[in-house]
């Protein structure tokens, strides 16, 4: 949900200004990456282990931060992941691999 919310938040902002635009034109599309990384169900089954109760003890003023700064922390966490694996893909030359078998793929299904 926050994954989802913190992507229409920078899809949704008109803000001028080079740098802004190119900061929200870098994070709109590593964002649908935090929904693939954090839904993963070894990551999922690890935050569902935290004991975030014994951090907040209950109090309604701490959950209220913790939450939204989890949030991002989780959402710039899952960013930096899926930059650094584009760039390991672009030096492996992966990503020309995935190209080829695509449009190979694509030949295949169009016959």
């Amino acid at each position: 949900m926050a994954a989802l919310t913190c992507f229409l938040l920078f899809a949704s902002i008109k803000i001028k200004g080079d740098t802004a635009k190119k900061i929200i034109a870098f994070c709109v599309p590593l964002s649908v990456a935090v929904f693939f990384i954090h839904a993963n169900p070894f990551i999922e089954q690890w935050f569902k282990s935290i004991q975030f109760s014994d951090f907040i003890g209950g109090n309604t003023l701490k959950y209220l931060l913790v939450v939204p700064v989890l949030s991002l922390i989780v959402f710039v966490c899952c960013i930096v992941c899926d930059y650094l694996k584009n760039k390991l893909f672009e030096i492996m030359k992966i990503n020309r691999l995935i190209d080829r078998i695509s449009m190979f793929l694509d030949r295949q299904l169009i016959l």
